[in-house]
């Protein structure tokens, strides 16, 4: 009943809370929900996009690859029944709240004590529940990566190689179950050492190298590998992947391209102070662990394997997020794990019953009776910081998700140029974000950059930086030839808030105004 209980109270917290997230406003937070809607949308309506022409000087033109393929897949039903918008909205409401719920299960799985506690603090951190309700992919391969790392836990070598496979086709981030899998064999190492009191020597990397740590690794290895091959973008993938995994998600071009804010470092003291609750668990956890790590026999040491594990890897994607901040929707939802797994059998074996007996007798004043006077004010103290702490996170999620992309942005612009302009016709855009809404509304045209500016950098170098510099306002002179003649565009959208670029087509001659609202304005190169 206990357990009943605390699933169905996660539910509806999560699902409340979400539900008020996602219907706060028309819009969408980040301009990718317009791409994910309109790739999900011609899936809907039995069209598998193979190659990608909206993008003619970008590597997509040659070397498309939908890495959010099964994600997509998964909204088709949500778009046949709902539509489009409230399609994607749902969905996301859906995952979101389902990964809450798969994670209460994956604690409960291991028999983590307090798990509707460790599971609330998901709820908690601002810059997690901006990622987990984003109308993209985080959610869904949140369910995949902690249904990886349970099979990987429980040793099933069959079904971890299944989810390996399966993670190839949902997102670009499935390095993260690989990569865990060989941390796992060297936490099971580490933990024989400690058990045994072995030296470190070179002997003891046998242990790294059992039976069933290898099996694991090649039933992980083989599914990323069947991954790649058994996939509709093949072999045109493994280019694409190589640029998003390599180029834009490790080495990253933030200090040359103005790339997306996701990608920019996390200021580590307001990642600690945003995450306060979480990371003093995690520090404190941390410390406990260590303890117990070295001293095996201690009583309240467990499941010290998978604790190494998690360890690792919420070390890892802490320092990560501070690189990339869009690294926070891991680094959260591990280091919650570790923190619980670390502390669990202290929690589980720690004498309850006979401390809080202390505070019956309150004959021994003023000890007894003052420690409980303090307990009180201590759990007040907290109850109260709690719920502060919560409503202003929460408020301000639900403002901040009230903002963002209105879902018609760019539509009136986007059906002018459908209504006059050729098919294939190519628009010279402003800005690299503005491609999602603007090929979300009209698929007639194509564009010249978006996504990811490092899709136009890695396929030509100079040609990017002549984009950038007229968009920019920095190139003034021979606008009209430049756009004709290298971009072989004669339409030209400006977003209303590019007043450099705006002006210097303005002063040009052989530019004409063919259409303006509150969005931007459309010039036609003269003939």
């Amino acid at each position: 009943m206990k357990s009943n209980l605390g699933i169905f109270l996660i539910l509806a917290i999560s699902f409340s809370f979400f539900s008020l997230i996602q219907t706060a406003n028309y819009s969408f937070l980040c301009p990718d929900s317009f791409y994910h809607a309109k790739i999900a949308s011609f899936l809907a309506n039995g069209k598998l996009i193979k190659n990608f022409p909206w993008l003619p000087f970008t590597i997509l033109a040659e070397n498309y690859s939908d890495h959010h393929f099964l994600y997509h897949l998964s909204l088709v039903p949500f778009f046949k029944f709902l539509g489009n918008v409230w399609g994607i909205k749902i969905a996301t409401l859906f995952f979101a709240t389902f990964f809450i719920c798969f994670f209460y299960w994956f604690l409960k799985k291991f028999k983590i004590r307090f798990p509707f506690f460790w599971t609330f603090l998901l709820l908690t951190s601002p810059s997690f529940l901006t990622r987990l309700n984003l109308a993209k992919t985080p959610s869904f391969a949140l369910i995949i990566l902690f249904l990886g790392l349970y099979f990987l836990f429980k040793r099933n070598f069959l079904l971890l190689g299944i989810i390996s496979y399966l993670y190839v086709l949902s997102y670009n981030t499935w390095p993260i179950l690989l990569i865990s899998t060989i941390i796992y064999s060297f936490a099971w190492a580490i933990k024989k050492i400690f058990d045994q009191n072995l030296k470190f020597d070179l002997k003891i990397l046998r242990l790294f190298f059992v039976k069933e740590n290898i099996y694991l690794f090649l039933s992980s290895f083989f599914g990323v590998i069947l991954g790649h091959v058994l996939n509709p973008y093949f072999p045109q993938n493994l280019y694409f992947n190589f640029v998003h995994i390599v180029k834009i998600g490790l080495k990253n071009y933030q200090n040359i391209l103005p790339v997306g804010a996701e990608w920019y470092p996390f200021d580590p003291l307001s990642l600690v102070s945003s995450n306060l609750f979480i990371f003093t668990l995690w520090v404190v956890s941390i410390g406990w662990f260590l303890i117990s790590l070295k001293k095996s026999k201690l009583p309240f040491s467990g499941q010290r394997t998978k604790a190494i594990t998690l360890f690792i890897l919420s070390s890892l994607f802490f320092l990560y997020t501070i690189k990339s901040r869009r690294n926070i929707e891991y680094f959260v939802p591990l280091a919650i794990s570790f923190s619980s797994f670390s502390l669990n059998n202290l929690l589980k074996k720690f004498p309850w019953k006979l401390y809080l007996s202390q505070f019956k007798n309150l004959k021994e004043f003023p000890y007894n009776l003052m420690s409980a006077i303090l307990g009180v004010f201590v759990f007040t103290i907290f109850i109260y910081a709690g719920n502060s702490f919560l409503k202003n996170v929460w408020q301000e999620k639900i403002k901040e998700f009230s903002g963002g992309w209105r879902v018609n942005k760019f539509k009136n612009v986007s059906e002018f140029l459908k209504e006059n302009t050729k098919e294939g016709e190519i628009i010279f855009h402003s800005s690299w974000d503005e491609f999602p809404p603007l090929f979300y509304h009209n698929d007639k045209n194509y564009y010249i950059v978006g996504l990811d500016p490092t899709f136009m950098y890695e396929k030509n170098k100079p040609l990017y930086w002549i984009w950038q510099n007229i968009t920019k306002g920095k190139q003034k002179e021979n606008l009209s030839s430049v756009i004709k003649e290298i971009f072989k565009s004669r339409y030209v959208f400006v977003r209303a808030d590019h007043e450099e670029m705006k002006k210097n087509l303005e002063k040009d001659k052989n530019f004409e105004k063919i259409y303006q609202d509150e969005d931007g304005v459309v010039y036609k190169i003269k003939d």
